[in-house]
């Protein structure tokens, strides 16, 4: 099992030069970010594939469901970051940096921070 669970199948494969990925890794960020995602696929000239993180990646994995943009990857931890912004951020990026490596994507818009 790698660190990307992608729901359901394997990872998406990037397909052009105009593909995005759209990572939300809170509740409030998907609240922000679902709208640009509906926005782009029904533009239908560019792809977002949209990406659930955080410290409560399947919470994020519902909310995007919740309002209509399914997460196409879920990004799950092996174990859960401490509190701490730090914590969660020193925890994720290695995960986020071999996704990045992996789908080497063209474009990424990233919601959050404080």
């Amino acid at each position: 099992m790698t660190a990307f669970d992608p729901i359901p199948g394997e990872l998406p494969a990037l397909g052009s030069d105009h593909d995005i990925l759209i990572i939300a890794g809170s509740r409030p960020a998907v609240a922000r970010l679902a709208p640009v995602a509906t926005v782009i696929a029904d533009a239908n000239r560019i792809r977002g594939l949209t990406v659930a993180t955080g410290p409560d990646p399947m919470g994020v994995h519902g909310a995007f469901e919740a309002l209509g943009a399914p997460a196409d990857i879920t990004l799950l931890l092996c174990e859960p970051p401490g509190n701490a912004p730090a914590a969660v951020a020193a925890t994720l990026m290695p995960w986020l940096d071999d996704l990045m490596a992996e789908l080497d994507p063209p474009a990424i818009m990233v919601y959050g921070g404080g």
